[in-house]
């Protein structure tokens, strides 16, 4: 009689890389202490240099320096990106969203199986925001649409300047307002004041909000 030969094992599944880019050591070992557990998360180093790896952002607030790195990010890691905040203010989230980060998560909701969740959206290009912040993206979105609709009520509106159109067109190339500046060999307040005078011209918030108009209205 032919012995019976046991099933062999089913593989296990693929393990989503994932590197973490912290300089505060805490806010890393948290992140670390949450996600090397997890059996669908494998962590790797900075040097591991993998297209498909999601980079993990953990900090307090989106300084410049954070939102350059996200915007190099999305070059890189093609956006498999996940923000993990404490605090968001609203040009900071349309900073953020306009780098091409679509996986934010609050800090007090990041535990294992919410991070593991964010991280696997991320691989697979989704979208997942903690529940505040979908609401937050929301009313951004109402706020733009009757701003454009208090234009139209308004009458026409004119050409940005070519400094404003020259500035614009970089912050749709991802440059920060320092990387602007240094481009254009002038101070990084007088980049802000010509985002300024496009969003007063216009009536949106924000540098992201004035480029997309820029771009609708088909001046880039």
């Amino acid at each position: 009689m032919t012995p019976t030969m046991p099933n062999p094992p089913s593989p296990a599944p693929d393990r989503v890389p994932v590197v973490i880019h912290a300089d505060d050591p805490v806010l890393r070992a948290g992140i670390v202490h949450y996600l090397a557990p997890c059996p669908t998360v494998r962590l790797v180093g900075e040097e591991d240099g993998r297209c498909d790896t999601v980079a993990v952002f953990p900090v307090d607030t989106p300084d410049e320096a954070v939102k350059a790195r996200l915007r190099a990010c999305a070059q890189v890691e093609a956006g498999r990106a996940v923000l993990v905040t404490r605090g968001l203010k609203d040009a900071d989230f349309l900073d953020v969203m306009g780098a091409g980060v679509r996986v934010v998560v609050r800090s007090h909701d990041a535990g294992p199986d919410r991070l593991a969740r964010a991280v696997t959206a991320a691989a697979a290009g989704h979208g997942d925001l903690s529940g505040d912040l979908v609401g937050r993206l929301l009313a951004l979105a109402v706020s733009v649409r009757r701003a454009a609709a208090g234009r139209a009520t308004a009458g026409p509106v004119g050409p940005p300047s070519p400094r404003e159109l020259t500035v614009l067109r970089h912050v749709a190339e991802g440059l920060s307002n320092k990387e602007i500046a240094e481009r254009l060999a002038c101070s990084e307040g007088a980049v802000k004041r010509s985002l300024r005078q496009a969003m007063d011209r216009w009536g949106v918030r924000g540098r992201e909000h004035a480029t997309a108009y820029a771009i609708q209205a088909g001046h880039i």
